[in-house]
């Protein structure tokens, strides 16, 4: 029982992982965009 637990917990862990990691990816794209004068350090 606990180890299927676990097995949940990390598939969660890894979805958000992964979603968070599309978030981002997407809204640097726009702050590249719209934000020109920024220094490139600042995007990724």
């Amino acid at each position: 029982m606990r180890k299927k637990l676990l097995f949940m917990v990390s598939i969660t862990v890894a979805a958000l992982a992964m979603f968070m990691a599309s978030i981002s990816t997407y809204a640097s794209i726009p702050w590249s965009a719209y934000q020109p004068k920024a220094p490139k350090s600042l995007i990724k």
